[in-house]
This record gives C-alpha cells, structure tokens and sequence, in this order.
C-alpha cells in the first residue's frame, strides 16, 4: 500500500489518569477510590476521610507526581500502587520515589520479571500508624 498523501495523527500522549483511577480502584480493598477522588475534587472531608486514605495517597501519587508515569496497562501498575500503599501507611518509611520499586532501597527483585520478592522494612526504618 502507498504511503498516504495526508500525515496521520501523532499518538496520544495524555495519560488516561481517570481510566488509571478506575483500575486500582480494583485493588483498594475497602476504600472507593472513586468516591475519594471526588470528595478531594470537591475539596471537601467526610466522616470517612476518604482522600486520607493510603489508597487514596498512593493512588493520587502514582497519578499525579511519580515521573514514571506508568499507564493504565502497565503490568508494574498494580505492585507500584501496592507498594505506595504500603508506603502512606506507614510512617518513617524511605523506600517511595521516582525510580523503578526494584532500585528502591531494601527491595529485592525477581531478576527475570522485575517483581519484588523480599522487602527489608529494618533497612527502611518503617513503622505503622496507630
């Protein structure tokens, strides 16, 4: 087939933080990150706190300032958001940032599948909240 006289349209790259929401929104537990997101949106609290929630922190993280920017269909999606949970649900913790969770200080990794298989929280200085 020739090439086309009329150049096509470059590919998106707007990453689809509502389609990202609703996927770890699978993996919340008990927390609808949805409802979250639109008790922050409105700039309001409820009862429930929902946008104080690790869920809701490490959702909004993941969305809003990791530079890794990971889309929707991400295979590393899913661990990240677990182990950002696991981040704002502790206090003290120094593991969280920018690079990918198998540099993360304490984190061993599978070599072949890039999952985390071991976490050293001593090395991490982690505590839970009360």
């Amino acid at each position: 087939m020739p090439p086309s006289a009329f150049p096509s349209s470059a590919p998106s790259t707007v990453r689809d933080g509502f389609g990202i929401w609703q996927f770890l929104d699978v993996f919340s537990f008990d927390v609808d990150l949805i409802e979250a997101l639109k008790e922050s949106n409105r700039n309001e609290s409820t009862d429930e706190g929902l946008s104080e929630t690790p869920q809701f922190l490490a959702a909004n993280w993941i969305i809003n300032e990791d530079l890794l920017e990971l889309e929707q269909n991400d295979p590393k999606l899913a661990q990240r958001f677990a182990l950002a949970v696991l981040y704002f649900s502790t206090s003290n913790s120094t593991f969280l940032n920018d690079g990918d969770e198998c540099e993360w200080d304490g984190f061993t990794c599978d070599d072949v599948n890039s999952v985390v298989t071991e976490i050293d929280f001593f090395y991490n200085y982690t505590n839970g909240h009360p």
